[in-house]
């Protein structure tokens, strides 16, 4: 049974409030004032407040800010109560991570379709979380059990690398693959960060972006097996901070995505630019462009636009969000091509994203 708090300081609304809610099933809690009702909600399983905006001392909306700035009580759902005549409070409140209001007078029916509207949201998001907790615990087994096999290879390239003589050939291709093998690991051990801690883990620097492009450039031309294949860049290339290794794999998904749908004949072109505190880049191929039936499932797990597993796009997605920025494909009415722009915050501007 939901346990629901009224903070009102009309007893008459909250005796009303009551009997209307215990007759529809849950349990009430009251408080009459802002400093008892942060007391009240700091107890265990309070699923929902409906909160006054009007209220002597400590008002409705210095209540909800505090609400919000504790991680006990930060995610609770709070309908606010509000007067018609109040609809820059409701704005602020809104503002303030209020989830909902009603405007006084209000009718009861309404009022208790939007309390249960509001706690099944809170059970869905509750559900989803605890699934992508479960899929993270899958990750770093399936990361774990992976890790074994990488290192027994690399065992075995170094004792090959030991055996190949004076074959400049044989020792070549020998580094090249002990290079990917490296790399392959870090990908792996970052990801695995990623999921335990919900972040982007350190080590964060200040990257040049060009410098990154190039560098996974250079990564896409190897993988592929593309000796002529280079990007085009124009505009002005900038920084931002970051891990170096999550930038690098978010990078070489959206030139291998390029290769894939535009072709490796005429390399993708890379756009550069500061605008708004951010920097853009624009990656724009030469194919024949994103069909719209498939353009909402591009950033979707296992939903590949053009073959392969779907990932490489929700990888570079959430990798870029994960450092505050964002990835979007963006059409070219009457052109060819699909083109994908980022951003990411300038450096002294990024906030950790979970």
């Amino acid at each position: 049974m939901d346990r629901l708090l009224i903070v009102d300081d009309d007893p008459r609304l909250r005796l009303m409030l009551r009997e209307q809610l215990e007759i529809a099933g849950f349990t009430v809690e009251e408080a009459s004032d802002g400093a008892s009702a942060l007391r009240r909600v700091a107890e265990p399983d309070v699923a929902l407040v409906l909160l006054d905006v009007m209220m002597p001392g400590q008002d409705g909306l210095a209540v909800l800010r505090e609400l919000r700035s504790r991680d006990a009580t930060a995610r609770i759902p709070v309908i606010l109560l509000t007067a018609r005549s109040q609809i820059g409070d409701k704005l602020q409140g809104l503002d303030l991570g209020a989830d909902d209001y009603i405007t006084k007078p209000f009718d009861p029916a309404e009022l208790l379709a939007r309390i249960r509207a509001q706690l099944r949201l809170r059970r869905l998001t509750l559900e989803v979380e605890q699934q992508n907790e479960e899929l993270q615990r899958f990750a770093a087994a399936v990361a774990h059990e992976v890790r074994g096999p990488l290192n027994e290879l690399a065992l075995h390239l170094n004792r090959a690398s030991e055996d190949s003589g004076d074959a400049p050939a044989v020792r070549d291709s020998l580094g090249r693959a002990e290079e990917a093998l490296r790399r392959a690991a870090q990908v792996l051990e970052t990801h695995l960060q990623v999921a335990r801690a919900g972040h982007v883990p350190e080590p964060r620097q200040i990257l040049s972006l060009l410098d990154v492009l190039r560098e996974a450039e250079d990564q896409v031309r190897v993988h592929l097996g593309l000796r002529g294949f280079e990007v085009r860049v124009s505009g002005a290339p900038g920084m931002a901070r970051g891990n170096a290794t999550l930038l690098g794999e978010l990078f070489r998904n959206l030139l291998e995505n390029a290769v894939r749908h535009g072709g490796a004949r005429q390399g993708p072109r890379v756009e550069f630019r500061s605008e708004g505190g951010k920097e853009w880049v624009t990656v724009t191929d030469e194919g024949p462009g994103i069909a719209p039936a498939v353009r909402d499932d591009l950033f979707s797990p296992f939903r590949s636009a053009g073959g392969g597993a779907g990932l490489g796009l929700v990888i570079a997605r959430r990798i870029a969000r994960g450092h505050g920025g964002d990835l979007e494909y963006r059409p070219r009415p009457g052109e060819t091509g699909a083109s994908f722009e980022l951003w990411l915050p300038r450096p002294g501007q990024a906030k950790d994203a979970a």
